[in-house]
């Protein structure tokens, strides 16, 4: 009789029981949650801070079209794309809330800033006035925050960018961007 009436006096679900909230994976020991809101004015997202050394692509996309020289995207947008190893280490979005593996990261940083320190100048301004939607260079980057959002029935990974390295200098252009957008 007395467990049946501890039962009745506790209503509440458990986090795991509640739809709408998100569960992350534990492999970013060294990231901590610092923010997290599971709904309401706030929407839906997760803060972590922490210092962590990535590997991976450093992807820059533009909203342009190859054969079209008015008006065309020189700014862009600079996302990162972590290699296995890198994924491991942050924490993704796990169980029935929009999951999603770390696949692709926005970062804080314009193009121009990130690219400068991985190309020079000359490479940038060539890069960023060229013709085509999206670059691709192999990088190495150290993050300071880490952030995981729903918005437009979409989870997506953001970071604060601390410092980025060269891994080489080969930059790879293609003609589709694939990150951009809603």
């Amino acid at each position: 009789m007395f467990l049946s009436l501890a039962a009745t006096a506790s209503p509440q679900a458990s986090a795991s029981d509640r739809p709408e909230r998100s569960e992350y994976s534990d492999g970013a020991l060294s990231l901590k949650l610092i923010s997290r809101s599971d709904g309401g004015e706030d929407g839906y997202f997760a803060r972590f801070v922490g210092t962590v050394r990535l590997t991976g692509t450093l992807v820059i996309e533009f909203d342009r079209l190859p054969d079209i020289t008015d008006d065309r995207d020189t700014d862009g947008e600079a996302f990162f794309v972590p290699d296995d190893s890198s994924r491991r280490k942050l924490p993704a979005a796990v169980g029935r809330f929009y999951p999603r593996p770390v696949s692709s990261i926005a970062l804080d940083k314009k193009p121009r800033v990130l690219l400068l320190p991985l190309l020079g100048r000359k490479r940038t301004d060539a890069l960023l006035n060229g013709v085509m939607p999206r670059y691709e260079l192999p990088a190495s980057l150290t993050i300071k925050s880490f952030s995981s959002w729903v918005e437009c029935d979409h989870r997506s990974y953001t970071a604060e960018v601390a410092s980025i390295r060269p891994v080489s200098s080969q930059v790879i252009a293609k003609a589709k961007p694939s990150l951009i957008g809603c």
